[in-house]
Parts: C-alpha cells; structure tokens; sequence
C-alpha cells in the first residue's frame, strides 16, 4: 500500500493550458498506449479531442470556487488516466466543488500546477469517479 505524504499545496500560481499541460502530458505518457471508454487499447482515436492514458499517479487536489479560492483542504487522489484535455481521478470523497486545482506527480518527481473544471462526479460504491477537464483559469 502506498503513503502519501501529504502537505498543503500553494496553488495561486498556476499553469494556464493547452501548450503547458500538453507538454507535461506529453512526457507523462511517452510509450505508452492510449484507450478508449472500457479500457481497452486502440490504435486509433475515438470521439476525444485528445487521447486518454491510463496512468494511476499521484495527484493533490484542492477545492476551489468559481473565484479560483480555495474552499477546502488539499488531499491526495490517484490519476485513473489522463489526456492533453483532462484528467480522471477517483476519490472516496464526493466533490461538490465546480473547480479543483490539482498539482500532478509524475514518476519521475515533476510536479506540475493546473486548473481542473469538474465535468462529472459520479458515485459507483464507495468511490466517485470523477472527470474533469483542463481549464485556463482566465477564461474558465
């Protein structure tokens, strides 16, 4: 089982997509396949406007609100996948939040800094599948 070391995370300045996230994401998933909605690897895309990676890393989130304020501590999810557009986590909390700031781990220790608009946070159990989709947070 893996510990998170948790710690506030300092998310005032963040990164504003696509160029930024893209590169990041990018590096994350050099090598790797992408899938479509039931896992599955393709070869070619499917309706997305960019291809999703299954990549369970790290990722702090935070709670913010429309103004882009925090309204809730900083915790730790894991990634379900990722794509240059959004990001899917699961999380055994329910979010409530329309926006999360999120600071991204790569396995190699880069951090990265970006705004996540929630798109959906549905429950299947004890855990929330949620989605959201990157955002610049000057034209969210």
């Amino acid at each position: 089982m893996t510990t998170f070391n948790t710690q506030r995370v300092d998310f005032t300045e963040l990164l504003k997509p696509p160029r930024a996230v893209s590169q990041f994401v990018d590096k994350l998933t050099r090598g790797l396949r992408f899938h479509d909605r039931r896992g599955r690897n393709r070869g070619d895309s499917d309706r997305r406007e960019a291809n999703r990676y299954l990549l369970p890393i790290r990722v702090d989130v935070q709670p913010v609100d429309s103004g882009f304020n925090p309204c809730g501590e900083s915790y730790p999810v894991v990634a379900r996948d990722i794509s240059a557009s959004g990001i899917g986590i699961r999380d055994t909390r329910k979010v409530t939040s329309k926006y999360l700031a999120m600071l991204v781990t790569a396995p190699s220790g880069e951090q990265m800094k970006m705004l996540t608009k929630v798109v959906r946070c549905n429950q299947s159990g004890k855990i929330y599948d949620i989605g959201g989709r990157f955002v610049n947070y000057t034209h969210a």
